[in-house]
């Protein structure tokens, strides 16, 4: 059962222009318009997954500076050198065809269409149906149908089937030709505007299905479970370059949200990173899969640094006229499900029911966090903290700023926010007095548990008069739970259970079914006080007594508490200024933290 007094999750909503701050330096490449409180990036360094930072000054003499996340040495330069929009870009792509080459995409993964699957009987029985209308009334379409964009439709869910072109690729001349004119249609500008109009009338059909009269009055006798909360459009605009992009990548199609009583008609025209669930990456056949794997990846990359609420990321690669559904997690692999040719009944039936339980699902299934609120009267987030002691009622921190995104492919995908555990009246400016760290941590290493350790030295060091060096005080810290829509079940983040069905090895060398995300757990930290990166530093005798608070800090836990850091760097090192007395330093980011009095330390 929920606990009680849980305060429902208000609507996302696309916030005001960012108020009284305009002038904000920050070191990450920021879009030179239209910025909005939801869409502040940070100004700390994303490669430091220290949960405390503070905001950065801009860089001298550089242009379009953006931190990256694929740490190898290569990519180290260029962020040293501050880096050009191009060299970042050309990283991206690079990071992504290694992905590829890897083997980090497992194909024909099922599973993760069920996880779009309305977990209400209901919904899943009521959404099969529409689904399964949508796709007769697309088996039955015609150039004589009124509906809009019938031909492009036709265009697309005409064209030969992947099996059909490989059937037709000999080696004589003619036959390389047939095979040719049987996919000239299907270039890749060609193929975007039968995509579109195939999405809009899956939308549209939808949309028809609900009552026409009090559509959205959850009163009416048109029962709740009935009415999905979104409608799954395309931008207008293809292979557009989003609003928010960091290297000028233009996107091939972009999925928004629609409320279902509005009028589709009105969809944005030009995509944006902060508003998207999902990108399409198309091609005009199947031989170019890879490289739409590896331009997925890049778009990836930019919806997780530009969305603070972002779990994981639904993406959709279509090859002629083959399209596959992908997830895209906090750890590799990314897993794709098996063709839905829509040039066949079934593969049309596929695509669609995967469209109609994108808009009937929960807002979590969609890859968003529930515990992460945007409230737009205040203009900050409300992010939920874990509680302890089997309290009933969160904690919540109010932020208007992220000083770490989450900008990385694979990994942890820290991000930090600052703000206060108290909600100031509407027009106070928020203090920053305490830090979350919300990361995926390595679920295998048992060893390495951040909130266990940090829990240890709070509860040793507390009780210790003799202590006079700054340290990560633990305020809240845990796995964030949340109650899906419609039910009466708290979820343990992240609500994923199934297996891939691989038949062989795995790669730990154990045999039988492999577990879809075996490696990553979701961890949520509060934490004081809030320090600062070692370049807010002033002098030399400033850093000298950093270093030393850092190092007493390391050896005092280390011999009081049991727990050994094992990742002491120049960034996890900050500077604290308390209001009234000496400059402090700090050492934090217990990931790799181990406790020696346990057995396996």
């Amino acid at each position: 059962m929920p606990p009680k007094n849980r305060e429902p999750s208000p609507e996302r909503k696309t916030p005001s222009p960012v108020r009284g701050r305009e002038n904000m330096k920050i070191e990450a490449y920021t879009p030179p318009s239209n910025r909005t409180k939801r869409q502040i990036a940070t100004g700390a360094d994303s490669s430091k997954s220290g949960a405390q930072a503070g905001p950065s000054t801009a860089t001298s003499g550089r242009t379009s500076t953006h931190t990256n996340c694929f740490r190898t040495g290569h990519s180290r330069a260029i962020m040293g050198q501050g880096g050009t929009t191009k060299e970042w870009a050309d990283e991206h792509e690079r990071e992504a065809k290694l992905v590829i080459s890897v083997g980090c995409i497992r194909r024909d993964v099922d599973e993760i269409l069920g996880l779009l699957r309305p977990r209400n009987q209901a919904i899943t029985a009521h959404a099969s149906h529409i689904a399964a209308d949508i796709a007769g009334q697309l088996d039955s379409l015609s150039l004589s149908s009124s509906e809009k964009g019938v031909e492009d439709i036709l265009s697309w869910i005409t064209l030969p089937s992947p099996h059909e072109v490989e059937t037709t690729m000999t080696t004589t001349n003619n036959a390389k030709k047939e095979k040719s004119k049987a996919t000239e249609f299907a270039t890749e500008r060609g193929i975007y505007p039968c995509i579109i109009a195939f999405i809009y009338f899956v939308a549209k059909k939808v949309q028809d299905s609900l009552p026409t009269a009090n559509r959205l009055n959850r009163n009416s006798s048109t029962p709740p479970s009935l009415i999905p909360p979104r409608l799954v459009c395309a931008c207008k605009d293809a292979y557009a370059k989003p609003e928010g992009s960091d290297g000028g990548t233009r996107i091939n199609i972009g999925l928004v949200e629609v409320s279902p009583d509005g009028t589709l008609a009105n969809v944005a025209k030009s995509p944006s990173y902060y508003e998207l669930f999902a990108v399409i990456e198309a091609k005009c056949s199947v031989s170019g899969e890879d490289r739409a794997f590896e331009q997925l990846l890049v778009y990836t990359r930019q919806l997780y640094a530009s969305q603070h609420d972002r779990r994981f990321v639904w993406g959709v690669v279509v090859c002629g006229s083959s399209v596959r559904v992908c997830l895209l997690g906090p750890n590799e692999p990314v897993f794709a499900s098996t063709v839905m040719d829509v040039a066949t009944g079934p593969g049309r039936e596929a695509f669609v029911e995967f469209l109609v339980n994108c808009s009937s699902c929960d807002t979590d299934q969609l890859g968003l966090d529930p515990t992460v609120t945007y409230l737009e009267d205040i203009e900050c987030w409300k992010i939920e903290c874990p509680t302890e002691d089997g309290e009933e009622v969160p904690s919540y921190v109010y932020s208007d700023e992220v000083i770490v995104v989450a900008d990385r492919l694979f990994g942890r995908h820290t991000r930090c926010f600052l703000g206060s555990l108290d909600m100031l009246p509407e027009g106070s400016e928020l203090r920053h007095d305490v830090v979350v760290k919300d990361s995926w941590s390595y679920a295998a290493d048992k060893r390495c548990d951040e909130v266990k350790s940090l829990r240890k030295i709070r509860d040793i060091l507390r009780v210790k008069e003799d202590v006079d060096f700054e340290y990560p005080r633990l305020l809240h810290g845990g796995c964030p739970l949340f109650i899906a829509d419609d039910t009466d079940y708290l979820y343990r983040d992240l609500p994923i259970t199934t297996t891939t069905g691989n038949d062989g090895g795995n790669d730990d060398g154990s045999s039988g079914p492999a577990p879809m995300w075996p490696s990553h757990e979701h961890q949520r930290i509060v934490m004081e006080p809030v320090g600062k990166p070692l370049r807010f530093l002033e002098s030399v005798p400033e850093l000298i007594i950093v270093l030393r608070d850092a190092m007493r800090c390391h050896g005092a836990i280390l011999s009081v508490c049991s727990i050994l850091h094992r990742d002491i760097s120049t960034n996890n090192i900050l500077v604290v200024r308390p209001e009234s007395g000496h400059i402090r330093g700090m050492l934090i980011d217990f990931d790799c933290a181990v406790d020696m009095e346990d057995s396996k330390g």
